[in-house]
């Protein structure tokens, strides 16, 4: 919950381990193209293996059970984007993660996800965004039992984008969402709603202000007092309230200030309120 330094210290032996990093890009814009709508398709991928034996196996696919991986990191996304009168935006992430670093064992967190969202602009002044999701997560661990989780669901925002003038907009949106699933042996089914508030305002080229007011409520259905932490976009069980304040303001052009203040109040922090201010010189 704040800035930290962490200190590895290795013991045991020394084991040779082989590296693979890999990244892929891809591109195609049917809206060059003569007769094709505008539409763009995209995707990226990347890996990364850390481990003894790196066949493609292992490396796509890596079992919880094996020992001789130290990491895998699997991350393939693909999107495509229509625009016209609208802009629509789908796509497609996958996350495999294979953690064997800890001696007491290894953890798998294995992340699907597909989502919508459109953007629909009603005037100069006036837009409103939907933006929706389906996604599954699973975590297993060799370590505890314990950590075994996997969780199910939905998330929705529905906001509305006020550009009330050149230095001044307003953005209020409407979300919920509900997920379900297991948690140490036990079912849990939650559901979530609420809205957030958002502004943003811009000073004559000296700086600007942000501020942003989250309010949700999360219920459980079974009465468990805690659900995991992927649940319900990371809300906890009960009322959650949330602020965020930046100031960004230039001195003059070699010299600004950037102050943050962060509040939270729910289940797992009571009146929790973090700031951070920094002064920036650029020579």
């Amino acid at each position: 919950n704040g800035d930290f330094i962490a200190y590895n210290v290795l013991t045991g032996n020394r084991e040779p381990n082989t590296v693979v990093e890999g990244s892929q890009k891809f591109s195609l814009d049917l809206g060059r193209i003569i007769g094709f709508p505008d539409i763009l398709f995209r995707a990226n991928s990347r890996q990364e293996f850390r481990g003894q034996e790196p066949t493609l196996g292992y490396i796509l696919r890596p079992d919880i059970q094996d020992t001789s991986v130290s990491r895998s990191n699997i991350y393939s996304r693909m999107e495509m984007i229509f625009s016209s009168n609208r802009r629509i935006l789908t796509w497609i992430e996958n996350h495999r993660s294979l953690n064997g670093l800890d001696p007491r064992g290894n953890d798998l967190n294995q992340n699907n996800e597909v989502g919508l969202d459109l953007d629909q602009t009603l005037s100069k002044t006036f837009s409103i965004r939907n933006k929706g999701k389906l996604s599954s997560r699973s975590i297993e661990s060799t370590v505890s039992s314990l950590r075994d989780r996997d969780v199910k669901g939905w998330w929705n925002e529905l906001q509305l984008q006020f550009r009330l003038n050149n230095s001044m907009d307003l953005d209020f949106s409407v979300v919920g969402g509900s997920d379900a699933g297991k948690q140490q042996g036990k079912p849990f089914s939650g559901s979530a709603y609420g809205m957030i508030l958002q502004g943003q305002l811009f000073f004559n080229k000296t700086g600007r202000f942000q501020t942003g007011i989250h309010l949700i409520r999360a219920q459980e259905k079974n009465d468990l007092g805690y659900i995991p932490p992927e649940a319900l976009n990371g809300y906890p069980v009960g009322t959650s309230f949330r602020t965020n304040t930046r100031l960004q303001y230039f001195v003059n052009r070699s010299v600004s200030m950037v102050f943050t203040l962060n509040t939270i109040n729910d289940d797992r922090y009571s009146n929790f309120i973090t700031f951070q201010g920094e002064v920036r010189a650029h020579f």
